[in-house]
C-alpha cells in the first residue's frame, strides 16, 4: 500500500476519522477508542507500577499516548501524518496534564518503520491499526523487535479476516472466489472452545442492560441516519486483513512469542443488519459478546483483533 496515500488520507480526514473511531455515534462503532483502552487496560495490568517506558506507532490523535502517561508511563507516539500530530499536540486532554506528566510525552514525525529510536529501548510496543496499512508484516515486525527491550511487550491490532466469513457480505464471496474459504473455516473451527458460566452470565447481563438503554425516537433516528451517511461517504480506504494464526506465524518468524489475543467490535449479528436497526442499536446490542473478549472464540465474531506479542530473551 502506498505510504504517501495513507498518509495523504490521514491528513485529509483527521477530523472524520477521530469522530468515527472513537465517539462511534450511529452506525460507527468506536473501534480505535475501544481498542486503546484495551490495550491501556492491558499494560496496566502487566505493568501496575506504571514504570515502563511505551512507544506508541502510527499514535494518530495521541489519545491512547495521553492516558497511558496519566497511567505514570513513559510514552512516544510517532506518526507519518502531521495533521494527526498536530491533533495530538493540540490535545485539549495534553493541556490538563501537569508539567511533570507533559516531561514524560513525547510527540514526533518520522517515518515509522525509520524512525532511527535508539534499539532495545522500550518495555512495550503498540501499534493499532497500523499492519493494515503497510506492505508487509516483516518490516513492522523486525523493527518493533529491534527497538524493544528484551522480554517486551508488542501489542498489534489487526482486521480480522476470519470475520469475512461470518460476515455473509462481499468479503465472503471473495474468499470463496479466491478459493481460500475453506482455509478460514478451518481456522475458525478451532476457535470453537468451551466458554465458562462466569462468561455466560455476565453476557446474559450485559445484553439485558443494553436492551434496557434502547431508547427509540423516530425523528432523532432519521437525522442520525443521515448524518452518518454523509459521513461515510470520505472515509474510505481498504486495509489488509490477518487471521489470527497468520500473524502469529508471522510474528514467530521475526522472534516473538505469543501470549494472547482479544476480540475486538464484536458482531452480535450479520454486519449488514446494522443499516436495517436505528442507528446505534446493532453496535449497542453487540457490545454484549464483549463478556467473551479474552477468549478465542471472540475471534470468530469481532472484525478487529488485538494480539499480544513477546520479544524472546537475547
Amino acid at each position: 500500500m502506498n505510504e504517501k496515500k495513507v498518509t495523504k488520507y490521514f491528513d485529509e480526514n483527521s477530523d472524520a476519522w477521530i469522530s468515527s473511531s472513537y465517539d462511534g455515534d450511529g452506525y460507527d462503532y468506536p473501534t480505535a477508542r475501544l481498542r486503546s483502552e484495551k490495550t491501556c487496560a492491558i499494560i496496566n495490568d502487566m505493568f501496575s507500577d506504571g514504570h515502563a517506558n511505551v512507544l506508541d506507532l502510527g499514535c494518530g490523535g495521541g489519545h491512547m499516548a495521553i492516558n497511558l502517561v496519566k497511567e505514570g508511563f513513559n510514552v512516544t507516539g510517532i506518526d507519518n501524518s502531521s495533521v494527526m500530530l498536530a491533533r495530538a499536540q493540540e490535545s485539549k486532554m495534553v493541556e490538563l496534564i501537569n508539567s511533570e506528566a507533559r516531561d514524560r510525552l513525547h510527540f514526533r514525525q518520522c517515518d515509522i518503520l525509520k524512525s532511527g529510536l535508539p534499539g532495545s529501548s522500550y518495555d512495550v510496543i503498540t501499534a493499532l491499526g497500523l499492519i493494515g496499512y503497510l506492505d508487509n508484516d516483516y518490516d513492522l515486525l523486525i523493527e518493533a523487535y529491534r527497538l524493544l527491550k528484551p522480554g517486551g511487550i508488542f501489542i498489534v491490532s489487526c482486521r480480522n479476516r476470519l470475520f469475512n466469513m461470518v460476515s455473509i457480505s462481499d468479503h465472503t464471496l471473495r474468499e470463496i472466489e479466491q478459493g481460500t474459504a475453506d482455509l478460514l473455516v478451518k481456522e475458525i473451527q478451532s476457535l470453537y472452545q468451551q466458554v465458562s458460566d462466569t462468561n455466560v452470565i455476565n453476557f446474559a447481563s450485559l445484553l439485558s442492560e443494553a436492551a434496557k438503554t434502547i431508547n427509540i425516537d423516530p425523528d432523532e433516528q432519521s437525522s442520525n441516519r443521515q448524518i452518518n451517511n454523509k459521513k461515510k461517504a470520505t472515509m474510505n480506504i481498504d486495509a489488509r486483513q490477518h487471521t489470527p494464526d497468520q500473524l502469529m506465524k508471522n510474528a514467530s518468524k521475526c522472534g516473538f512469542g505469543h501470549k494472547a489475543y482479544h476480540g475486538i467490535n464484536p458482531h452480535l449479528l450479520m454486519a449488514s443488519v446494522n443499516n436495517l436497526f436505528p442507528p446505534g442499536v446493532y453496535h449497542r446490542l453487540s457490545s454484549s459478546l464483549e463478556a467473551f473478549d479474552e477468549l478465542p472464540v471472540s475471534l470468530i465474531w469481532s472484525s478487529v483483533f488485538i494480539g499480544i506479542f513477546v520479544k524472546d530473551g537475547e
